[in-house]
């Protein structure tokens, strides 16, 4: 075996000068560690989600499997009919108006 610097395979030799000492794993700026966790998406406010969840319900007509749907239709109502003896009477519900506070 030769003493020479070319053969010695301990040698750090062929790592390159100008390489930064960074250590894996340790983020140093707060910016950048809150922006590689991996946070999970916002939710909406108690209030927001029942509001859409109301505005969605009051946006659809009853379906035909709603038991007050079948009682009004064993009565003779057919979808679109005014309420009443001659059908003249309400044809939309009445509104639900929501109380702040």
């Amino acid at each position: 075996m030769s003493d020479s610097d070319d053969d010695d395979y301990m040698s750090d030799k062929f790592l390159p000068e100008n390489i930064p000492d960074i250590k894996p794993g340790l983020i140093t700026n707060y910016g950048k560690r809150r922006l590689q966790a991996k946070e999970p998406p916002q939710q909406k406010k108690r209030k927001v989600l029942e509001s859409e969840a109301r505005d969605e319900g009051l946006s659809k007509s009853i379906a035909q499997t709603n038991k007050g749907f079948a009682m009004l239709a064993k009565m003779g109502y057919k979808e679109g009919m005014g309420l009443g003896k001659k059908g003249e009477g309400m044809k939309v519900p009445i509104l639900v108006e929501v109380k702040a506070g």
